[in-house]
Protein backbone atom coordinates (compact mmCIF):
# COMPACT_ATOMS: atom_id res chain seq x y z
CA UNK A 1 0.00 0.00 0.00
CA UNK A 2 2.87 2.35 0.80
CA UNK A 3 4.27 1.73 -2.68
CA UNK A 4 0.97 2.88 -4.17
CA UNK A 5 1.26 6.17 -2.31
CA UNK A 6 4.87 6.63 -3.38
CA UNK A 7 3.92 5.91 -6.98
CA UNK A 8 1.22 8.54 -6.89
CA UNK A 9 3.57 11.09 -5.35
CA UNK A 10 6.16 10.38 -8.04
CA UNK A 11 3.48 10.87 -10.68
CA UNK A 12 2.69 14.30 -9.27
CA UNK A 13 6.29 15.42 -8.93
CA UNK A 14 6.99 14.35 -12.49
CA UNK A 15 4.51 16.81 -14.00
CA UNK A 16 6.07 19.48 -16.20
CA UNK A 17 4.98 22.78 -14.63
CA UNK A 18 7.10 24.99 -16.90
CA UNK A 19 4.31 26.85 -18.72
CA UNK A 20 6.18 27.56 -21.95
CA UNK A 21 9.56 26.45 -23.27
CA UNK A 22 11.99 29.36 -22.85
CA UNK A 23 12.81 29.56 -26.53
CA UNK A 24 9.18 30.40 -27.38
CA UNK A 25 8.53 32.92 -24.58
CA UNK A 26 9.67 36.02 -26.46
CA UNK A 27 7.41 35.22 -29.40
CA UNK A 28 4.20 35.37 -27.34
CA UNK A 29 2.10 38.32 -26.28
CA UNK A 30 1.28 38.73 -22.59
CA UNK A 31 -2.29 37.54 -23.14
CA UNK A 32 -1.19 34.43 -25.06
CA UNK A 33 1.39 33.69 -22.39
CA UNK A 34 -1.30 33.93 -19.72
CA UNK A 35 -3.54 31.61 -21.73
CA UNK A 36 -0.74 29.06 -21.97
CA UNK A 37 -0.09 29.43 -18.24
CA UNK A 38 -3.79 28.98 -17.46
CA UNK A 39 -3.94 25.83 -19.60
CA UNK A 40 -0.89 24.32 -17.91
CA UNK A 41 -2.04 25.14 -14.40
CA UNK A 42 -5.55 23.87 -15.09
CA UNK A 43 -4.10 20.55 -16.25
CA UNK A 44 -1.88 20.37 -13.17
CA UNK A 45 -4.70 21.25 -10.81
CA UNK A 46 -6.94 18.66 -12.45
CA UNK A 47 -4.30 15.96 -12.12
CA UNK A 48 -3.59 16.93 -8.54
CA UNK A 49 -7.28 16.89 -7.64
CA UNK A 50 -7.76 13.42 -9.15
CA UNK A 51 -4.64 12.13 -7.39
CA UNK A 52 -5.69 13.70 -4.10
CA UNK A 53 -9.23 12.30 -4.31
CA UNK A 54 -7.82 8.81 -5.01
CA UNK A 55 -5.42 9.11 -2.11
CA UNK A 56 -8.17 10.24 0.24
CA UNK A 57 -10.26 7.19 -0.71
CA UNK A 58 -7.29 4.96 0.08
CA UNK A 59 -6.69 6.69 3.41
CA UNK A 60 -10.29 6.27 4.47
CA UNK A 61 -9.85 2.48 4.19
CA UNK A 62 -6.47 2.13 5.90
CA UNK A 63 -5.69 2.48 9.64
CA UNK A 64 -3.88 4.92 11.85
CA UNK A 65 -0.83 5.48 9.60
CA UNK A 66 -2.95 6.75 6.74
CA UNK A 67 -4.98 8.86 9.14
CA UNK A 68 -1.76 10.63 10.14
CA UNK A 69 -0.95 11.16 6.48
CA UNK A 70 -4.43 12.59 5.98
CA UNK A 71 -3.82 15.12 8.76
CA UNK A 72 -0.51 16.06 7.12
CA UNK A 73 -2.09 16.60 3.72
CA UNK A 74 -5.01 18.56 5.18
CA UNK A 75 -2.73 21.01 6.97
CA UNK A 76 -0.10 21.56 4.27
CA UNK A 77 -1.01 20.07 0.95
CA UNK A 78 -4.42 21.73 0.70
CA UNK A 79 -2.80 25.13 1.19
CA UNK A 80 -0.65 24.50 -1.88
CA UNK A 81 -3.60 23.21 -3.87
CA UNK A 82 -5.65 26.30 -2.98
CA UNK A 83 -2.72 28.45 -4.08
CA UNK A 84 -2.74 26.81 -7.49
CA UNK A 85 -6.49 27.31 -7.84
CA UNK A 86 -6.14 30.97 -6.76
CA UNK A 87 -3.44 31.47 -9.37
CA UNK A 88 -5.70 30.03 -12.06
CA UNK A 89 -8.46 32.46 -11.04
CA UNK A 90 -6.04 35.41 -11.10
CA UNK A 91 -4.86 34.45 -14.58
CA UNK A 92 -8.45 34.20 -15.80
CA UNK A 93 -9.09 37.70 -14.49
CA UNK A 94 -6.00 38.98 -16.29
CA UNK A 95 -7.05 37.30 -19.52
CA UNK A 96 -10.40 39.14 -19.38
CA UNK A 97 -8.84 42.61 -19.17
CA UNK A 98 -10.88 45.58 -20.42
CA UNK A 99 -9.21 48.08 -22.75
CA UNK A 100 -8.19 51.52 -21.49
CA UNK A 101 -8.73 54.90 -23.15
CA UNK A 102 -7.66 58.50 -22.52
CA UNK A 103 -8.08 61.57 -24.72
CA UNK A 104 -6.51 65.01 -25.11
CA UNK A 105 -7.24 67.96 -27.40
CA UNK A 106 -5.04 70.23 -29.46
CA UNK A 107 -5.09 73.17 -29.01
CA UNK A 108 -5.01 72.35 -25.32
CA UNK A 109 -6.27 75.80 -24.29
CA UNK A 110 -9.96 75.31 -23.54
CA UNK A 111 -11.20 78.78 -22.50
CA UNK A 112 -11.86 81.52 -25.06
CA UNK A 113 -13.66 84.83 -25.29
CA UNK A 114 -16.87 85.00 -27.27
CA UNK A 115 -15.88 86.32 -30.69
CA UNK A 116 -12.67 84.27 -30.83
CA UNK A 117 -12.44 81.17 -33.04
CA UNK A 118 -10.50 77.91 -33.08
CA UNK A 119 -9.32 76.67 -36.48
CA UNK A 120 -10.21 73.05 -35.90
CA UNK A 121 -9.30 70.58 -33.19
CA UNK A 122 -7.13 67.45 -33.10
CA UNK A 123 -8.30 64.64 -30.83
CA UNK A 124 -5.40 62.51 -29.63
CA UNK A 125 -6.48 59.32 -27.89
CA UNK A 126 -4.34 56.66 -26.30
CA UNK A 127 -5.68 53.11 -26.54
CA UNK A 128 -4.39 50.23 -24.43
CA UNK A 129 -5.86 47.03 -25.79
CA UNK A 130 -7.32 44.56 -23.33
CA UNK A 131 -7.91 40.86 -23.92
CA UNK A 132 -9.56 41.36 -27.30
CA UNK A 133 -8.69 43.48 -30.35
CA UNK A 134 -10.30 46.92 -30.69
CA UNK A 135 -12.77 46.80 -33.57
CA UNK A 136 -13.72 50.49 -33.87
CA UNK A 137 -13.72 53.94 -32.30
CA UNK A 138 -16.53 56.49 -32.37
CA UNK A 139 -15.86 60.23 -32.13
CA UNK A 140 -18.60 62.31 -30.49
CA UNK A 141 -19.04 66.08 -30.74
CA UNK A 142 -21.61 67.74 -28.49
CA UNK A 143 -23.13 64.32 -27.80
CA UNK A 144 -23.65 63.50 -31.50
CA UNK A 145 -21.69 60.85 -33.39
CA UNK A 146 -19.23 62.69 -35.63
CA UNK A 147 -17.43 59.76 -37.28
CA UNK A 148 -16.43 56.11 -36.87
CA UNK A 149 -12.86 54.85 -37.23
CA UNK A 150 -12.52 51.15 -38.01
CA UNK A 151 -8.73 50.80 -37.78
CA UNK A 152 -7.36 51.50 -34.30
CA UNK A 153 -3.73 51.29 -33.23
CA UNK A 154 -2.74 49.97 -29.83
CA UNK A 155 -1.19 53.24 -28.64
CA UNK A 156 -1.66 56.83 -29.82
CA UNK A 157 -4.37 57.54 -32.40
CA UNK A 158 -5.64 60.88 -33.68
CA UNK A 159 -8.59 62.44 -35.48
CA UNK A 160 -8.87 65.99 -36.84
CA UNK A 161 -12.10 67.95 -36.79
CA UNK A 162 -11.35 70.65 -39.34
CA UNK A 163 -14.45 72.75 -38.64
CA UNK A 164 -14.15 76.25 -37.19
CA UNK A 165 -15.16 76.30 -33.52
CA UNK A 166 -16.70 79.50 -32.17
CA UNK A 167 -19.07 78.31 -29.44
CA UNK A 168 -19.09 75.84 -26.56
CA UNK A 169 -18.03 72.46 -27.95
CA UNK A 170 -17.23 69.18 -26.22
CA UNK A 171 -15.69 65.94 -27.43
CA UNK A 172 -15.44 62.38 -26.18
CA UNK A 173 -14.59 59.00 -27.73
CA UNK A 174 -15.89 55.44 -27.42
CA UNK A 175 -13.87 52.34 -28.28
CA UNK A 176 -15.28 48.86 -28.81
CA UNK A 177 -13.89 45.36 -28.61
CA UNK A 178 -16.00 42.21 -29.08
CA UNK A 179 -17.72 42.54 -25.69
CA UNK A 180 -16.82 45.88 -24.10
CA UNK A 181 -17.46 49.58 -24.73
CA UNK A 182 -15.14 52.11 -23.08
CA UNK A 183 -15.91 55.86 -23.02
CA UNK A 184 -13.12 58.41 -22.69
CA UNK A 185 -12.95 61.54 -20.59
CA UNK A 186 -14.88 64.53 -21.96
CA UNK A 187 -13.04 67.74 -22.88
CA UNK A 188 -14.87 70.96 -23.75
CA UNK A 189 -13.94 74.24 -25.38
CA UNK A 190 -15.79 77.03 -23.59
CA UNK A 191 -16.45 80.56 -24.81
CA UNK A 192 -17.19 83.26 -22.26
CA UNK A 193 -18.11 86.93 -22.12
CA UNK A 194 -15.65 89.26 -20.43
CA UNK A 195 -15.68 90.14 -16.78
CA UNK A 196 -14.62 93.76 -16.25
CA UNK A 197 -12.76 95.12 -13.21
CA UNK A 198 -11.14 98.44 -12.41
CA UNK A 199 -11.60 101.89 -10.90
CA UNK A 200 -13.79 104.72 -12.20
CA UNK A 201 -14.35 108.36 -11.40
CA UNK A 202 -17.55 109.49 -9.74
CA UNK A 203 -19.51 109.68 -13.00
CA UNK A 204 -22.45 107.92 -14.61
CA UNK A 205 -21.63 104.32 -15.51
CA UNK A 206 -21.92 103.60 -19.25
CA UNK A 207 -21.14 100.69 -21.55
CA UNK A 208 -18.15 102.55 -22.96
CA UNK A 209 -16.84 103.18 -19.47
CA UNK A 210 -17.14 99.51 -18.49
CA UNK A 211 -15.53 98.23 -21.68
CA UNK A 212 -12.59 100.51 -21.00
CA UNK A 213 -11.80 98.62 -17.79
CA UNK A 214 -9.51 95.57 -17.50
CA UNK A 215 -11.23 92.57 -19.09
CA UNK A 216 -10.85 89.10 -17.56
CA UNK A 217 -11.41 85.84 -19.42
CA UNK A 218 -12.89 83.60 -16.76
CA UNK A 219 -15.71 81.21 -16.05
CA UNK A 220 -18.16 81.87 -13.24
CA UNK A 221 -15.74 81.43 -10.38
CA UNK A 222 -14.19 83.26 -7.45
CA UNK A 223 -12.36 86.32 -8.80
CA UNK A 224 -9.42 87.94 -7.04
CA UNK A 225 -8.13 91.26 -8.35
CA UNK A 226 -5.81 94.03 -7.18
CA UNK A 227 -7.09 97.62 -7.31
CA UNK A 228 -5.26 100.94 -7.00
CA UNK A 229 -7.93 103.68 -7.11
CA UNK A 230 -7.05 107.35 -6.67
CA UNK A 231 -10.14 109.09 -5.34
CA UNK A 232 -12.17 106.61 -7.41
CA UNK A 233 -14.75 103.85 -7.06
CA UNK A 234 -13.80 100.19 -7.32
CA UNK A 235 -16.03 98.33 -9.77
CA UNK A 236 -16.67 94.85 -11.12
CA UNK A 237 -19.12 94.00 -13.92
CA UNK A 238 -20.01 90.55 -15.24
CA UNK A 239 -22.82 88.71 -17.11
CA UNK A 240 -25.98 88.82 -14.98
CA UNK A 241 -26.62 85.14 -15.76
CA UNK A 242 -23.82 84.31 -13.29
CA UNK A 243 -26.10 85.41 -10.46
CA UNK A 244 -25.47 87.72 -7.52
CA UNK A 245 -22.26 87.95 -5.57
CA UNK A 246 -22.54 86.36 -2.14
CA UNK A 247 -19.26 87.61 -0.64
CA UNK A 248 -16.76 90.41 -1.21
CA UNK A 249 -13.66 90.24 1.01
CA UNK A 250 -10.42 92.14 1.15
CA UNK A 251 -7.08 90.46 1.90
CA UNK A 252 -7.61 91.01 5.63
CA UNK A 253 -10.88 89.10 5.60
CA UNK A 254 -13.01 92.25 5.93
CA UNK A 255 -16.51 91.73 4.48
CA UNK A 256 -17.24 94.48 1.93
CA UNK A 257 -20.43 93.25 0.26
CA UNK A 258 -22.61 95.85 1.98
CA UNK A 259 -20.24 98.60 0.78
CA UNK A 260 -20.99 97.88 -2.89
CA UNK A 261 -24.04 99.08 -4.80
CA UNK A 262 -25.63 96.74 -7.35
CA UNK A 263 -26.99 97.94 -10.70
CA UNK A 264 -27.38 96.50 -14.20
CA UNK A 265 -26.64 97.54 -17.76
CA UNK A 266 -27.29 96.03 -21.19
CA UNK A 267 -24.18 95.74 -23.36
CA UNK A 268 -23.47 94.64 -26.92
CA UNK A 269 -21.22 91.59 -27.19
CA UNK A 270 -18.59 90.95 -29.92
CA UNK A 271 -21.01 88.61 -31.69
CA UNK A 272 -23.68 91.34 -31.76
CA UNK A 273 -25.83 89.82 -29.03
CA UNK A 274 -27.22 92.00 -26.24
CA UNK A 275 -26.22 90.85 -22.78
CA UNK A 276 -27.38 92.02 -19.38
CA UNK A 277 -24.49 92.74 -17.00
CA UNK A 278 -24.44 93.18 -13.25
CA UNK A 279 -22.39 96.03 -11.86
CA UNK A 280 -21.03 96.20 -8.33
CA UNK A 281 -19.53 99.63 -7.52
CA UNK A 282 -18.03 100.78 -4.22
CA UNK A 283 -20.37 103.27 -2.58
CA UNK A 284 -17.56 105.73 -1.81
CA UNK A 285 -14.43 107.14 -3.37
CA UNK A 286 -11.20 105.51 -2.23
CA UNK A 287 -7.47 105.98 -2.57
CA UNK A 288 -5.41 102.87 -2.00
CA UNK A 289 -2.58 100.92 -3.65
CA UNK A 290 -2.61 97.22 -4.58
CA UNK A 291 -5.78 96.53 -2.64
CA UNK A 292 -6.70 92.87 -3.18
CA UNK A 293 -10.38 92.00 -3.22
CA UNK A 294 -12.02 88.60 -3.61
CA UNK A 295 -15.44 88.34 -5.28
CA UNK A 296 -17.42 85.14 -4.69
CA UNK A 297 -20.63 84.05 -6.41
Amino acid sequence: MNNDIIKNVEFLSGLNINPIPLEFTNALTTTKWLCEMQSKLTSIAGAVNVWYDTLMNDLENNGVLYQKLLEHFDSEFLVELNTVNSLILAIQQQINLDPKLTMSLSPSQVLYRIGETINGAVLNFNVIQGSKPIVKAEIYKNGVLLTTINTITNGINSYTDGNIISSNTEYYIKIYDATTVITSNTIAYKFVNNVYVGSINDVAITEILIKGLTSLKTLKDTIINSFSPTNQKIIISYPAEYGLLTKIYDSNGLQLLNSFVLSTITMTMPDGALKLYNIYALDKLATVTNYNIQFTF
